[in-house]
């Protein structure tokens, strides 16, 4: 019923959807340039999402003044960020969604389908996909050499090296040509007494062989 079906539970909780709120600040901010609105977009899309959600175990401390705190926290600390969402025109390359074939047989099609969270680049020429994580693990460490394995991020650069061959003239193409980067930015929750910790991953390279394994 989940799988094949579609199905999914009503019942969200307010630590998820806060993190959901978070990509609404980050995805509005590189959108438009304007950090305001984007924080804007995050609190109402959180304040919509209270009127349905559960509070998760110890995690009351999640409110939409600690979300409004974060975004601006945030924007403080990547004001001056070396890494620049990359732009087609005057869209953001933000929220990148996709679908590739994978299989298809005479009785089942198989899509890949996800989100890539932010497209950027820095001035010394390293491409990077950007994906944001809010968490509250301890072990920050531990949490973000775990993404040096991880099958999301190694799913992102396929979908962007199918998207290049299908696509030789896009934006995607050049992007894909390099030796481009996965990284993630960490939002590492302290509860309500301790300020949230923003910890930038090591810049992670793939190639398609491991990709393909």
């Amino acid at each position: 019923l989940t799988v094949v079906e579609g199905w999914k539970s009503k019942l969200t909780y307010n630590d998820t959807e806060y993190g959901s709120a978070f990509h609404r600040f980050v995805s509005t901010w590189r959108q438009t340039g304007d950090e305001w609105e984007g924080i804007s977009a995050a609190m109402a899309y959180f304040a919509k999402a209270a009127k349905t959600y559960t509070i998760r175990d110890k995690k009351d401390y999640l409110t939409r003044e600690h979300l409004h705190a974060t975004c601006q926290d945030y924007a403080l600390r990547y004001a001056n960020d070396e890494f620049k969402t990359l732009r087609l025109g005057d869209k953001a390359l933000v929220e990148q969604k996709f679908c590739i074939p994978y299989f298809q047989d005479d009785h089942v099609e198989i899509l890949l389908e996800g989100t890539i969270d932010d497209v950027c680049k820095n001035p010394r020429g390293c491409y990077a996909i950007r994906d944001y994580k809010t968490t509250a693990v301890g072990d920050v460490n531990g949490y973000l050499k775990g993404y040096e394995l991880s099958t999301q991020l190694m799913f992102y650069y396929k979908a962007v090296k199918w998207y290049a061959t299908q696509y030789p003239d896009s934006i995607l193409a050049d992007f894909a040509a390099t030796n481009f980067a996965c990284f993630i930015d960490g939002v590492f929750l302290r509860g309500s007494a301790k300020p949230v910790e923003f910890i930038r991953s090591d810049m992670l390279f793939y190639d398609r062989a491991k990709t393909e394994e």
